[in-house]
């Protein structure tokens, strides 16, 4: 019983939402779609006074499916497709 507008507005507040729990380095669980989460990879460090913003050399968003999506994954058959 929602609109278009009202669709569009649900997701872009989610995304929203989304974007300010990652950046303060939370945890976002959104059940039963997933959980999202900030990854970062970097330079080891001699020791913990040597780490800084420096040591960061990339930063990615991981999401886990739920347990639903995963099902849906394990469940999946593939048929070779003819291209003409």
């Amino acid at each position: 019983s929602l609109t278009q507008a009202d669709c569009y507005a649900a997701v872009i507040s989610l995304v929203k939402v989304l974007e300010d729990h990652l950046e303060k380095g939370e945890i976002v669980r959104l059940e039963p779609l997933g959980t999202f989460q900030i990854s970062v990879k970097g330079t080891a460090s001699d020791s913990a006074a040597g780490v800084s913003k420096d040591n960061v050399t990339r930063a990615s968003i991981i999401f886990r499916p739920g347990k639903k999506l995963k099902k849906l994954v394990g469940n999946l058959s593939y048929v070779r497709k003819k291209i003409s």
